[in-house]
């Protein structure tokens, strides 16, 4: 068995003990990238940052025949006040459709409660029909350098992402 785990946030929560457990560590931050890698002694191929630059195969395409659906895409519960979506003029609200849970308390903006719906679908699928993936980053997640994994599949999608400002993001 090849086991991996993917490191996306909440570095407080794992242990060296824990990293060992895994033949492959997959990092979102490069800041832990280094010291994960430095203080087990990991080799290159036991820790990978999830962001490094790879080499894609020239038979490997990416499927242009997607239809776009939305406008605008957020995939998140509202566990918080959430950024992105307060970055939204009410003229664009209608354009975004948002899947998660507990939007309830959001009534004060009606296009909003319109589009929800909950998350029973494939993320990559519907990554896949936006033109646009909106993301918000958690401040701890931020001062810890963690890419928010809605950058990544909207760089597997290969759509725009409108993003804060995450430590390293332009590295």
């Amino acid at each position: 068995n090849n086991n991996m785990v993917m490191f996306l946030s909440h570095p407080e929560s794992y242990t060296h003990n824990e990293f060992n457990k895994y033949n492959k560590i997959i990092c979102c931050s490069k800041l832990f990238y280094e010291k994960i890698k430095t203080k087990l002694k990991l080799k290159e191929d036991d820790i990978i940052f999830a962001l490094q630059p790879i080499e894609i195969p020239h038979e490997v395409e990416i499927n242009k025949e997607t239809k776009i659906l939305y406008d605008a895409l957020f995939i998140g519960n509202k566990i918080r006040e959430r950024e992105c979506i307060s970055w939204l003029t009410k003229e664009n609200f209608n354009k975004v459709k948002i899947f998660g849970k507990y939007w309830d308390d959001y009534n004060h903006i009606e296009p909003v409660i319109l589009n929800i719906k909950s998350i029973e679908y494939n993320v990559h699928d519907l990554n896949c029909k936006s033109k646009i993936i909106l993301n918000d980053t958690r401040t701890h997640m931020n001062h810890n350098w963690f890419i928010n994994n809605r950058v990544l599949y909207g760089l597997i999608s290969g759509n725009f992402v409108l993003t804060d400002n995450i430590k390293k993001i332009k590295d």
